[in-house]
């Protein structure tokens, strides 16, 4: 049984900029808190913050 790849997501492009703003709301308000945690940027997100791509990846769902 073949199965469809298919888009689920409305896919955003984001900017390195865009989302070094974004986890730094993130520590801010984990900081308010006075909470500490470790978050992990995996696929897309994590080579555009290494600057090794310029855009986010594309990700599909199997369906």
């Amino acid at each position: 049984m073949k199965r469809e790849l298919k888009d689920h997501r409305k896919m955003t492009d984001i900017s390195v900029t865009s989302l070094e703003q974004a986890l730094g709301m993130l520590g801010q308000l984990l900081a308010d808190r006075g909470e500490h945690h470790e978050v992990v940027i995996i696929g897309g997100g994590g080579l555009l913050l290494l600057r090794y791509i310029e855009r986010t990846t594309k990700d599909n769902c199997i369906s």
